[in-house]
């Protein structure tokens, strides 16, 4: 019977010891595993890193040769109206495209594409008057600006009247940031008309 019970122990304390020795190998494989795992994810980051880097560096060499050309374009006094025209022709097209009402359903999406529409129209009117005040002399400049403070009241003006048009509604805003960006759109085409030669 004793025997038995130091047998018993025995077979016990091997189960254990086996037991063990899997738990440990087991660790070790996902250990492993989890290794390999992570070493991959790492490589793969740094992959579309390099990837993503390259891109951009591909990006802002286009952008600085076109920037560069744009710029050639600009300094040459006769041709900054036609540079203007197209660019504003440009914006249009991109607002034809991309910022319509077609795929609108909500007013929060009609909200979203009307306000880029005076975004990129108020943009580039910034540009235009940032320009016309580097080339303009002073007299000129200052009866332009007298024109500016005027139509920006009239601008305001008429957002205003459009939007009480649907007073309450969901689309007043809607209506006022339409009025904007088509009253600054035409204020872009005219000084571009105007002053550029």
């Amino acid at each position: 019977m004793i025997r038995k019970d130091e047998e018993m122990k025995k077979v016990s304390i091997i189960a254990i010891v086996i037991s063990i020795g899997f738990s440990i190998f087991g660790c070790t494989i996902n250990k492993q595993r989890d290794q390999e795992t992570s070493s991959s994810l790492v490589s793969k980051q740094e992959d579309n890193l390099e990837s993503t880097q390259e891109t951009f560096e591909k990006e802002n060499n286009n952008d600085k040769s076109l920037e560069s050309k744009n710029q050639g374009v600009i300094a040459n006094k006769t041709g900054r109206k036609d540079y203007y025209l197209e660019k504003l022709n440009d914006i249009q097209a991109k607002i034809d495209k991309d910022y319509n009402f077609k795929d609108t359903n909500t007013t929060y999406e009609m909200r979203n594409v009307s306000g880029a529409q005076y975004r990129m129209w108020d943009d580039e009117l910034n540009e235009i008057y940032n320009e016309l005040r580097k080339a303009l002399p002073s007299a000129q400049m200052e009866k332009l600006k007298e024109e500016e403070i005027k139509w920006i009241s009239q601008k305001e003006s008429d957002a205003k009247n459009a939007a009480d048009q649907v007073k309450g509604g969901t689309l007043e805003p809607v209506n006022y940031s339409l009025s904007l960006a088509d009253s600054t759109k035409k204020r872009c085409y005219e000084l571009v008309n105007n002053y550029f030669k």
